[in-house]
């Protein structure tokens, strides 16, 4: 069985009728696997035929080690210099909603924010290791964390990067008014200090292991584009005045200290005669409708919203700046200031793509050359064209039916394992994804790094009859026409909601899931809500089921999935032994213990089912055979274009 390339936990499902279609097909199929499948193709039981095997044997030998050779001289390794040029159209169906990565993330918006900002830290492809990206190196124990960054890394405007700039980031991340869902993963962040423009140190409130790896999803931000006091004429909403202009909601004090008395807070638009300028604060005199005043406000304002100019005009320092936005595409440039290894693709534009049939066509005619996630009914007819391949990559994120614990039936673990027990998950994943990836029993992915192979963390076996048993004891009884009712009489009915965004298979799944429902006498309702009210429906927890994915981190945070009271725990959903052993896990120091501490937090999930566990599935990408170097090695599960310098374009 051959392997997708980059990750062994993905095995490809191929079998030897199915070789054309395979991921690894066209450059994809080592010699080895290629052998492999045409042994099965000839199955040989004579001596004729194992004659034959041999001579085809042979010439794949010589063949491959002469296209090996030619193969060297013609691509260029990632230590030679890469072709230089190119432009590398990509698309998705995620829409996009911002360009940076905290204001309205998604995975279409911190994909193309990858391209323009950098985190200080990242993970290694190869060992999960952390290496420098903006840091040069760190030095970290359980009680705080130092970076010390590169010199000579400057932002697109070429203004240079410091340490004030990342504890900057910190702040406007941990601000209520920013709202981002990082804001509460850095809570056990204490206090920052800039030694210097190269040093900033972060103490913790408590003892954190690796703490590094919670550094990796920071994106840095550069401050001086976050002052308080601007001109009118940068910002299209204030485009009609002249002069400088401070923003809504800054406090003027009478002094610049964050204590001191407060003399007004400015209207949006007060205009502004600056008087004096320290690193951190302002003085001047205001205009506004109320009159003139005069004092201090603060120099930099850590909240990023959709008036913050950095959402309009993104500056970064990452290896692309954004070059202009045309009809809603973005196109971003190569920075050949960059300070990382030299990119080789020119230039990255973001084409709209709004339904399967358009990405197909643009796949087929050349208008795209890369789309980041392919659904999977489109696989065979995107490869059927041959010009495009597709490469599976890593998922760091899980499916699941989300059980709502405020539907009083929901709030049962009986009836929450039932409804587990009584869909046929394995069969469902076999026939609507090809087969590919993992069925699961709790929210963990075979690329996290608490995934092991334990027959008691194994998935629930599909069982209608042990569902049945449980639901009688739930005390919902059989009616005469088949249905469950409650002790009152009613028939037992949930409202399943779905993204009218997703695939055809997602969807096939809930009703599949309500046909399986059916079965065992309950009734289920599948509605599918444009994605904004979907949203809407799940935060505000109006729902009985919903058809929900997660993509996560490498540090594979789900507390606040699960947690009472977590950010993203949309289902009320609590267990006093998983708080505790949560709260344990807080003030664990040994990597060992974490783990250990994890997979006792997955047996609960797996027994108690808050959700009924789908599946982890690997994306599907596609590209047109001129994007060369790209292969499931280079591809991060997350943000995408991570290791995008060893891509490039054949011209």
């Amino acid at each position: 069985m051959c392997r997708f390339p980059g990750s062994p936990a993905w095995p490809c499902r191929c079998d030897h009728a199915t070789l054309p279609t395979c991921p690894r097909r066209r450059g994809e199929v080592t010699w080895g696997g290629l052998a492999m499948h045409l042994r099965g193709y000839l199955r040989p039981n004579s001596r004729v035929m194992r004659g034959l095997l041999r001579a085809v044997w042979l010439a794949l030998v010589v063949g491959g080690v002469a296209w090996g050779a030619a193969a060297a001289r013609a691509d260029p390794g990632l230590t030679a210099e890469l072709p230089r040029g190119g432009t590398l159209l990509y698309s998705s169906l995620l829409p996009l909603r911002a360009y940076d990565p905290y204001s309205r993330p998604n995975v279409a918006s911190i994909r193309l924010s990858t391209l323009l900002f950098e985190s200080l830290v990242d993970h290694s492809f190869e060992d999960r290791s952390v290496v420098g990206r903006l840091a040069e190196s760190f030095d970290a124990t359980p009680d705080r964390i130092t970076f010390h960054l590169k010199k000579g890394v400057t932002w697109h405007d070429g203004t240079p990067l410091s340490a004030a700039d990342v504890a900057f980031t910190m702040d406007v991340v941990r601000s209520p008014q920013t709202g981002s869902a990082l804001g509460t993963a850095y809570s056990f962040v204490a206090s920052t200090a800039v030694g210097n423009d190269q040093t900033i140190t972060f103490s913790f409130t408590r003892p954190v292991v690796q703490p590094a790896d919670y550094f990796v999803p920071l994106r840095i931000l550069p401050r001086h584009l976050f002052g308080t006091v601007v001109d009118a004429r940068r910002l299209p909403a204030l485009a009609g005045q002249a002069g400088n202009v401070a923003y809504a909601g800054l406090t003027l004090r009478v002094e610049p200290r964050d204590e001191a008395r407060a003399v007004a807070l400015l209207e949006k638009g007060s205009r502004i005669q600056v008087d004096e300028v320290s690193d951190t604060w302002i003085r001047g005199t205001m205009q506004s409708s109320s009159g003139t005043k005069s004092g201090w406000l603060p120099r930099y304002r850590a909240v990023l919203d959709l008036d913050s100019p950095i959402c309009l005009r993104p500056v970064g320092s990452g290896p692309y700046q954004l070059e202009s936005v045309q009809f809603s595409e973005p196109s971003a440039k190569r920075y050949e200031r960059y300070h990382g290894r030299p990119h080789a693709i020119e230039r990255v534009v973001r084409k709209r793509t709004t339904d399967k049939a358009t990405l197909a066509q643009h796949l087929a005619y050349g208008t795209l050359n890369l789309a980041t996630e392919l659904p999977y009914d489109l696989v065979t007819a995107v490869e059927a064209g041959g010009q495009t391949r597709t490469i599976a990559y890593p998922s760091l994120g899980f499916v699941g039916l989300m059980h709502n614990n405020r539907n009083p039936w929901l709030a049962k673990p009986e009836v929450r394992r039932a409804l587990t027990l009584a869909f046929d998950r394995q069969t469902l994943h076999a026939r609507f994804y090809h087969g590919l990836g993992e069925v699961i029993s709790g929210p963990f992915s075979p690329y996290s790094y608490v995934w092991e192979r334990d027959p008691a963390l194994a998935p629930l076996s599909f069982s209608p009859t042990d569902a049945a048993l449980l639901l009688d004891r739930a005390l919902m009884t059989r009616a005469a026409n088949g249905a469950r009712v409650g002790p009152d009489g009613n028939p037992v009915t949930f409202a399943l909601i779905v993204s009218a965004e997703r695939s055809t298979e997602d969807i096939s799944v809930c009703e599949a899931f309500a046909d399986a429902m059916k079965a065992i006498g309950i009734d289920v309702q599948v509605t599918r809500e444009e994605h904004g009210r979907f949203a809407e429906r799940l935060v505000a927890g109006d729902f009985d089921i919903a058809f929900q994915d997660w993509v996560l981190s490498y540090s594979y945070f789900v507390k606040p999935l699960f947690y009472p009271n977590g950010a993203q725990n949309y289902i009320a959903y609590k267990n006093e032994a998983l708080r505790a052993l949560w709260d344990e896990l807080e003030n664990t120091t040994s990597t060992d213990e974490i783990i250990a501490k994890t997979r006792a937090i997955w047996t609960v999930l797996r027994e108690d089912c808050p959700y009924t566990f789908l599946w982890s599935l690997p994306k599907i990408a596609a590209a047109r055979y001129q994007v060369l170097g790209i292969s499931g090695h280079n591809i991060h599960p997350y943000y995408f274009f991570t290791r995008m310098d060893e891509w490039w374009i054949r011209q």
